[in-house]
């Protein structure tokens, strides 16, 4: 079977989003607390594609006159020191029922997709992928990639907690900016290796924007001073959580615990009282991103949610050819 492959444009995007969304509707049926209306409502893809499309670059592959896949790059930024492009995960698919591998497939379209992108000087490829898809996770691995962010989903039915942990919601955000710091000053070190800005401007800045967006903010008190918080409000006001957007679900937007009082159930003390007030409030379920080398983070997240999207990421050597 021939492959014809062309430019992404804005002539291919309904029958992209449909192969997107035929993909989506497998991880739904694993994880059935993502959102229904993304198959019935294709407008959100769609729109979100011809955003792509502007920009770009893009590439398609057709087989018999038919979109069998495509991939389009979306936003370029700077990342650990070097310039980075983003596949979101809808933004990539490939046809469920044929006879050509998604090996192929993906292989043809990133080779296509990562020249572009070097010439550019983009030494760091990142995509998103739906968690469940096995397939296009080996593929992705053969090619290079490896985890870094993570996003879990859960109902908000009541997590049993050992022991009795004050946990107390406070109104002003400047009491976090100690341990809020204290938790900037983590992601710096292995194995995590993420720079975080520690200036106070910009940390009050931060922690500013919760109160803004009428986040809640628990903590846990150690005699004087706050040991561990966490964050929680509406999601569809943050970048992260795409497919979860203007849905009815909240989000753990920020959360730490001292090191000298991790294992003691103080972390499942504050997700209880999260989960708690998201019920309160209405909400359907609670997403959190983390960072997948964040080790601490892993394995408390994964205990409690469900994977349901990870993006990976591969580096290139980005050095001047040798004359």
């Amino acid at each position: 079977m021939g492959i014809i492959v062309k430019k992404f444009t804005e002539d291919h995007i309904e029958e992209a989003a449909a192969l997107f969304l035929g993909v989506y509707s497998w991880e739904r049926e694993v994880n059935p607390l993502l959102p229904s209306h993304l198959l019935s409502d294709s407008d959100i893809i769609v729109n979100a594609l011809r955003l792509l499309a502007q920009t770009g670059p893009g590439v398609s592959l057709f087989s018999e006159g038919k979109l069998i896949a495509y991939m389009v790059t979306g936003d370029r930024f700077t990342f650990k020191g070097q310039k980075a492009a983003l596949i979101p995960e809808f933004a990539h698919g490939a046809a469920i029922d044929m006879e050509i591998s998604w090996s192929r497939l993906y292989g043809q379209m990133y080779k296509e997709l990562a020249g572009q992108w070097r010439k550019e000087g983009i030494a760091l490829h990142l995509i998103g992928f739906l968690a469940h898809d096995q397939e296009l996770k080996e593929i992705l691995f053969q090619l290079g990639f490896g985890a870094i962010i993570a996003e879990r989903i859960r109902d908000l039915s009541e997590i049993p907690v050992v022991g009795e942990r004050q946990i107390e919601r406070i109104g002003d955000p400047e009491e976090l900016l100690a341990i809020h710091r204290e938790h900037h000053a983590f992601y710096p070190d292995s194995p995590v290796f993420i720079e975080k800005s520690l200036r106070e401007d910009e940390l009050l800045t931060d922690l500013q924007g919760f109160n803004d967006e009428g986040d809640a903010l628990f903590v846990f008190r150690m005699e004087n001073e706050i040991g561990a918080y966490m964050v929680v409000g509406e999601s569809s006001k943050h970048e992260e959580g795409f497919l979860l957007r203007n849905t009815n679900t909240a989000q753990i937007k920020s959360a730490f615990v001292k090191p000298e009082l991790r294992g003691q159930g103080i972390a499942s003390a504050l997700l209880a009282r999260t989960v708690k007030w998201a019920r309160e409030e209405g909400f359907d379920a609670l997403f959190v991103e983390h960072e997948t080398a964040n080790l601490c983070a892993s394995t408390f997240w994964s205990k409690y949610f469900d994977p349901y999207l990870y993006f990976a990421m591969r580096y290139i050597d980005n050095s001047p050819t040798p004359v």
